[in-house]
């Protein structure tokens, strides 16, 4: 059982943050744009999936109110979205994908999603 202390999406963005801190500002643009290319929609079924992995025991509740809030908490927007950190929006970006090969609910449109960001 995980330790209540241990705050998995936590320890993703601060490995995730000091990968960044070695990086010049170069590569990381193109990053940058297409972690910025995101819909409301896309938010809203990160919000969904993060909300199954919590009942489903995937997320603690302290991880799935980080990423909640991450998202925008009650009122999710694509400027509230933009206002994160690259490590914040990697590692929710990379979570959703994971949980939903891990409750086997891909659906085509987060196919889509992540395969167009991989590419930018």
């Amino acid at each position: 059982m995980q330790d209540e202390r241990e705050n998995k999406v936590q320890k993703a963005i601060d490995r995730i943050q000091a990968a960044i801190d070695t990086k010049g500002p170069e590569p990381l643009l193109r990053l940058e744009k297409s972690m910025n290319d995101v819909t409301f929609a896309e938010l809203c079924r990160y919000q969904e999936v993060k909300s199954a992995a919590q009942v489903g025991g995937l997320l603690t509740l302290d991880e799935a109110l980080q990423v909640y809030r991450i998202l925008g908490g009650e009122a999710p927007s694509v400027e509230k979205w933009k206002a994160r950190t690259m490590a914040e929006k990697i590692t929710v970006t990379q979570l959703a994908w994971e949980i939903e090969c891990a409750m086997g609910h891909t659906s085509a449109s987060s196919r889509t999603a992540v395969k167009r960001r991989r590419r930018k």
